[in-house]
């Protein structure tokens, strides 16, 4: 079995493979088992099961990746996997994708914006969104009834909405 990180492209399509949707029902899967950890052979059923029907699953040396895979995401002698080293490890995969591809070379920086929200809050910012349609942020804080409106280019609070009851979702229809 060869290093994951290294061009086989059977390696690859089964990372590529495991997209946000399919890392929630992986996700939702671990979570059926006592302290959301699996064996190998619980790991391997559970990939088959998510990946079923996908054109990387009629791969001859399938299960053989799926193994792999497995030892590759434990870091330590355990016989187990958590689902956390699953996604440890895909994050580091995306890094070292990211210092060799396309975006080796893109320099990221902080800069500090002119643009301050100055309005006085009464708890933490529970959520924050953006709306492109409406070019607007929207927050509202931990905790609170109120649903706060900003314009996106200058942070000035345009609004304050006031719920009846807890803010559960935002949504721009």
């Amino acid at each position: 079995m060869g290093n994951i990180f290294t061009a086989d492209k059977n390696k690859m399509d089964l990372i590529l493979h495991l997209n946000s949707s399919k890392l929630l029902e992986i996700s939702a899967k671990f979570q059926l088992y006592p302290d959301q950890t699996v064996s190998l052979e619980e790991f391997v059923e559970i990939m088959e099961t998510v990946l079923a029907g996908s054109a990387i699953s009629r791969n001859e040396n399938f299960v053989e990746h799926l193994i792999d895979l497995f030892y590759r995401c434990k870091k330590t002698s355990s016989k187990t996997l958590k689902f956390d080293q699953l996604t440890a490890l895909l994050i580091d995969h995306e890094i070292q994708q990211s210092g060799s591809g396309t975006h080796a070379h893109v320099d990221m920086r902080y800069v500090e914006s002119d643009i301050k929200d100055r309005t006085t809050h009464n708890s933490f910012i529970d959520k924050i969104f953006y709306f492109a349609q409406i070019d607007r942020v929207i927050l509202y804080e931990q905790n609170m009834r109120i649903v706060r409106i900003y314009d996106a280019n200058t942070m000035k609070l345009l609004k304050d909405i006031h719920c009846i009851g807890v803010i559960l979702a935002i949504e721009y229809c």
